[in-house]
């Protein structure tokens, strides 16, 4: 008001008049444009908070459903794990001849393909031992003879072992 008394008691132009004029509306438009992007602020901010609540409640209801899940398959396994349970424990297996002398000829760790190869080592040492003493008994002098078999033995005993 004091404003508008200076204005009437001095003998000014019209211009004064209208600057005071536009110099208010400027404030009056501005103070407008605060309080419209404060609302749009506002409105910005309750949207956001709404979605945060639904992803919120969608994470919880998700959370929900697998720990459902989670609890099904649990009762599955369960389930699974007492059939098995409850099957016989031994049953026969039908083999074929095949099937069983496989199954006694294979070899299945390393101690086992020692053992074996021992084994092949009595067995050929028994064999050279028997040829010998059979050689022996024959009469047969030869040396060279009683080395190829030797040979011919280490030469299976390399086939049986591969």
């Amino acid at each position: 008001m004091y404003i508008i008394d200076i204005v009437k008691t001095s003998n000014s132009n019209p211009i004064i008049y209208i600057l005071f004029v536009i110099l208010f509306i400027v404030i009056i438009a501005i103070l407008l444009l605060l309080y419209l992007q404060n609302k749009e602020i506002r409105e910005k901010m309750v949207m956001q908070e709404n979605n945060q609540e639904q992803k919120d409640s969608l994470l919880e209801e998700q959370v929900l459903e697998d720990n459902i899940g989670s609890i099904n398959e649990s009762n599955e396994l369960q389930n699974l794990s007492k059939e098995l349970e409850s099957l016989p424990k031994e049953h026969s297996i039908d083999m074929t001849q095949y099937e069983m002398d496989q199954e006694k000829t294979a070899i299945i760790s390393y101690d086992e393909l020692v053992k074996q190869a021992q084994e092949d080592k009595k067995l050929d040492y028994e064999i050279n031992t028997e040829n010998s003493v059979r050689d022996s008994e024959i009469g047969k002098s030869s040396a060279y003879q009683h080395e190829e078999e030797f040979l011919n033995n280490l030469k299976e005993l390399k086939k049986s072992l591969n």
